[in-house]
């Protein structure tokens, strides 16, 4: 396979940073033609939930593989929008901005790279190439970011190979009475962004009763019963353990 020094590696991809901030696009460099590296995520990502992004491209090694061919790796990056508007096209200037920028990185995990080196590309031999696509390994974007780039990089031992940034919006967790009134028996409604076993919390009059109920993977429904509530005027919040779906809303129960 042919190589290029990293000096020269980088300048190439510099001269093909996309020139516009913080839409989708890549690169390839130009002592690996062939290559190819794409994200994708449907919609936008919840804050606080576990995600995983797709990863897929083309990988070509430019000659008949066997045994010995070296794989390639990748690696993503969650950044923060609002602190730096683009990806690195260099992994290596990526981690190195990481480090100085304060508050860029926008992942739950400690580093951001979400997707570690140990994920490789292996080849199909003979083949020179193969069509490839992966999942990135679960992640969450903390609370409070807005817009997010995810940084893919595909590397060959040291080189950069190819790259690609990814806008995503981040909504935050929410939940909301479908009414605001309700009569007993009948149950309180909510429709959330998030799914899975919730606390509902509501607080009348000094006294803060707690009930729990599921969120619905399908449509983001839940339930609350209110039949052992008295009447009046409640604050209700609800979490996903120690996530906080949005702010505390008032419902009255009649």
């Amino acid at each position: 396979m042919r190589r290029t020094c990293p000096a020269l590696l980088t300048a190439l991809f510099l001269a093909a940073t996309p020139a516009a901030a913080q839409q989708p696009g890549g690169g390839t460099a130009p002592a690996y033609p062939g290559n190819t590296l794409e994200l994708r995520h449907p919609g936008p990502i919840v804050a606080g939930t576990v995600v995983t992004v797709r990863l897929s491209g083309h990988a070509e090694w430019n000659e008949a593989t066997g045994p010995s061919t070296i794989p390639f790796t990748l690696s993503m990056y969650a950044q923060d929008a609002d602190v730096d508007g683009a990806c690195s096209p260099s992994y290596g200037q990526q981690l190195t901005k990481s480090i100085n920028l304060p508050g860029l990185n926008a992942s739950a995990s400690i580093t951001g790279f979400v997707l570690s080196d140990d994920i490789t590309i292996n080849p199909s031999p003979p083949s020179t190439g193969i069509d490839w696509a992966i999942d990135s390994v679960p992640f969450a974007i903390r609370p409070g970011i807005e817009r997010v780039l995810l940084c893919g990089y595909q590397r060959y031992v040291i080189d950069d190979v190819a790259w690609f940034q990814l806008p995503v919006r981040i909504a935050q967790p929410t939940c909301r009475a479908l009414r605001r009134s309700v009569t007993r028996p009948g149950s309180l409604r909510l429709r959330c962004n998030v799914s899975g076993r919730a606390t509902v919390i509501l607080r009348r009059a000094g006294k803060t009763r707690i009930v729990s109920t599921r969120i619905s993977s399908r449509d983001g429904g839940a339930a609350v019963p209110t039949r052992r509530l008295r009447r009046g005027v409640y604050s209700v919040s609800v979490r996903i353990g120690q996530l906080a779906l949005g702010s505390s809303f008032r419902v009255r129960v009649r």
